[in-house]
């Protein structure tokens, strides 16, 4: 696998997390209301376009089994077909748990997607990747009072929300989250500091926000995204914080767990 496929697999904890932040709604299934009862694959089609992984049109795939256990098996065979020309193999990495490779696709663009599982087709869609927004992260976040999120975006996209964690900076495993969603129009979101719980006056924080588009058919939940993110009150500290894909990730686990 390649260093950047690496990376971006460290990052799915974030958006997978969030892909499990909100409880059920009453009419419909978001991104972060996926749970085994919905689906048994969830799959991450993720835009590694960030200063950090230097790429321009790189998009990861990440499959995340989610069905019962008993029913898992690493040695299943998943191609991920786009346009019907190109045929993508997915191998299992056992370090994070899910099966992942890397392919060039343009944002903005809705390709028509078939996932299948050792030879046999288990859904088709047509999904969008989201375009890229352009973010302005607050350079502080103030822990008791209002910090503000804006971005610039060329078209709307499905979903836009906003992850915002606290973590103890003598065990980071130790933390809790926020999750905020905003109208497909809107270029701002809010929220407060205090939302957060604190660890003391070396809390560590973190922001990540997200544009997503969201399919689930047949059981199998696919969601494309791309991201922006910053760290605060980690200077001097060098703590290896959670990147957006681990954050995702843990906040899925974390709602399924509640659920």
């Amino acid at each position: 696998m390649k260093t950047t496929v690496l990376k971006a697999i460290l990052l799915c904890v974030v958006i997978v997390l969030v892909l499990g932040g909100c409880k059920k709604d009453d009419t419909r299934i978001f991104p972060t209301d996926v749970t085994r009862d919905d689906a048994d694959w969830e799959i991450l089609i993720f835009d590694m376009n960030t200063p950090a992984c230097a790429t321009t049109m790189v998009y990861q795939i990440d499959a995340w089994f989610i069905g019962h256990t008993a029913d898992f098996n690493s040695n299943d065979d998943l191609v991920m077909t786009i346009n019907d020309t190109l045929n993508i193999t997915l191998p299992y990495i056992p370090t994070f748990g899910a099966f992942v490779n890397e392919t060039a696709l343009e944002p903005g663009t809705v390709y028509k997607l078939k996932f299948s599982l050792n030879g046999v087709e288990k859904t088709n869609v047509s999904l969008r990747m989201p375009y890229r927004a352009t973010y302005v992260l607050p350079q502080v976040l103030y822990h008791t009072g209002e910090n503000n999120v804006t971005w610039t975006l060329e078209q709307n996209n499905q979903y836009q929300y906003v992850v915002a964690s606290a973590y103890n900076s003598y065990d980071t495993g130790i933390n809790n989250t926020i999750i905020r969603y905003a109208k497909p129009s809107a270029r701002e979101l809010r929220f407060r500091g205090d939302e957060l719980v604190r660890y003391g006056q070396s809390t560590l924080y973190g922001l990540f926000a997200y544009q997503a588009q969201f399919q689930l058919k047949n059981r199998i939940a696919l969601c494309s995204l791309n991201f922006s993110h910053a760290y605060y009150n980690n200077e001097q500290k060098g703590e290896v914080l959670p990147t957006p894909l681990e954050t995702a990730r843990k906040i899925m686990r974390l709602i399924r767990l509640q659920q």
